[in-house]
């Protein structure tokens, strides 16, 4: 998924008929629930990991043990 296309239990359900795997509708279900979960993970590392918008404070040294 490289844009964050969202699965849909049919596409899961194909592939994994092209696959030969045995699988559910439920089974599809919580796969496209678990590639969501995901998905939200990944967006919020991408968001810790950005720049700060706003610099960090300067302090000299041993100001900050005050």
């Amino acid at each position: 998924m490289a844009s964050e296309e969202q699965p849909t239990v049919e596409s899961i359900l194909a592939g994994a008929k092209h696959a030969g795997l045995p699988l559910t509708e439920d089974e599809a279900a919580e796969l496209v629930k678990g590639v969501g979960r995901m998905q939200d993970m990944a967006r919020t590392v991408r968001s810790l990991l950005e720049p700060a918008t706003e610099p960090a404070p300067v302090f000299s040294p041993g100001e900050w043990q005050a």
